[in-house]
């Protein structure tokens, strides 16, 4: 059942994979001319990470979830494929800038392959830690009301970030302090992902179950 639901979802962004593929081709010549592919890496599992949201737009527009819930799939079994989906997607992004990585590292071999490594994880755990955060926004009001929150996610962190670096917050952290906070940072992580994705799962099933179609 679940299966099914997730190679619809595939047949709706078969137009969205093949842009992904040749902008794949696109950015690997690009960063190979420019000498780095860091931020190309990067951009994938970012790209990834959105193209799930997609996927409500298209069941909107064609009044899916109203005729699906006709059939013997239950509302849990809709809410658990978009968790699986968001998590299968991301790491089709996670492939794309595996590639890109390794072909970084071949074009340019002084440069560590673990840095490309780090850059790819990082956005992986951005890119699900987002999905935890808009899902039970777009099952509670529906993708296009949910847009402008969606920026407002990616956003913010981005402007604090640049507000923090202006200001050299970063560069007055004690450098010890900053060596044991990297040191624990994915274990730390990965307790703060799966501890919001069980959250997230849990308020979507609630808004799912309570919601009229």
């Amino acid at each position: 059942m679940l299966r099914g639901l997730f190679i619809k979802d595939l047949i709706v962004l078969k137009k969205s994979f093949i842009i992904a593929l040749a902008l794949l081709i696109f950015y690997s010549i690009l960063g190979i001319g420019s000498g780095d592919l860091s931020f190309f890496a990067t951009y994938f599992v970012v790209f990834f990470s959105i193209i799930n949201i997609s996927t409500f737009s298209f069941d909107e527009q064609s009044k899916w979830m109203s005729y699906v819930l006709t059939t013997s799939i239950t509302r849990t079994k809709l809410v658990q494929s978009k968790y699986l989906n968001s998590f299968f997607f991301i790491l089709g992004g996670m492939l794309c800038s595996t590639i890109l990585s390794v072909v970084q590292h071949l074009t340019n071999p002084e440069t560590p392959f673990t840095i490309f490594s780090s850059y790819s994880i990082g956005a992986l755990a951005g890119g699900l830690l987002f999905n935890f955060i808009v899902l039970p926004i777009i099952f509670k009001l529906g993708s296009e009301n949910s847009r402008m929150i969606m920026l407002a996610v990616l956003g913010i962190p981005t402007v604090l970030v640049i507000i923090l670096s202006k200001n050299n917050v970063f560069a007055n952290i004690d450098s010890a302090f900053l060596t044991q906070f990297l040191k624990y940072l994915p274990y730390l992580g990965s307790v703060v992902l799966i501890l919001s994705g069980i959250l997230s799962y849990m308020i979507s099933l609630n808004i799912m179950k309570k919601k009229d179609f």
